[in-house]
């Protein structure tokens, strides 16, 4: 994972359209200061939100996580976290989340964002995410 000049760390949030980015814009806010009280070192954060259809439906995860890497590269944001709620399988199993330290990359799925209080759930994945990729470094 990359940390941006300054010791700020970019942290994207790449939703998909409709639900997935309204949660992601009412999360946002909040998640800057939530990420430095959980990091525990004095790490600034930056939250950004983009909307973007996924193809999950037509594309491996694989296939999307680099899809999403090289979108993060050609950004230059630091971390990275897709939010969808199409279901995601690898395996023949469902995904709920999936991972990537060294990219500063996580995906959560349907079963995350689809929740009851949806935005509760993905805050909290956002957050164990994000601090785990600061801890990495």
């Amino acid at each position: 994972m990359r940390v941006s000049s300054q010791s700020v760390t970019v942290v994207t949030l790449l939703a998909d359209p409709d639900a997935p980015t309204e949660i992601a814009q009412r999360i946002a806010g909040a998640l800057p200061s939530r990420l430095a009280d959980r990091s525990g070192q004095g790490q600034r954060f930056e939250v950004h939100v983009a909307s973007e259809p996924f193809t999950a439906g037509t594309e491996d995860l694989p296939t999307l996580m680099r899809r999403i890497m090289d979108r993060s590269r050609e950004e230059n944001w630091d971390i990275v976290i897709a939010l969808t709620d199409l279901p995601l399988h690898a395996h023949g199993r469902k995904i709920v989340v999936d991972l990537s330290h060294e990219h500063g990359l996580g995906v959560l799925t349907r079963s995350v964002v689809d929740t009851a209080d949806g935005r509760v759930s993905v805050e909290c994945g956002v957050a164990a995410v994000v601090v785990v990729g600061v801890e990495e470094v």
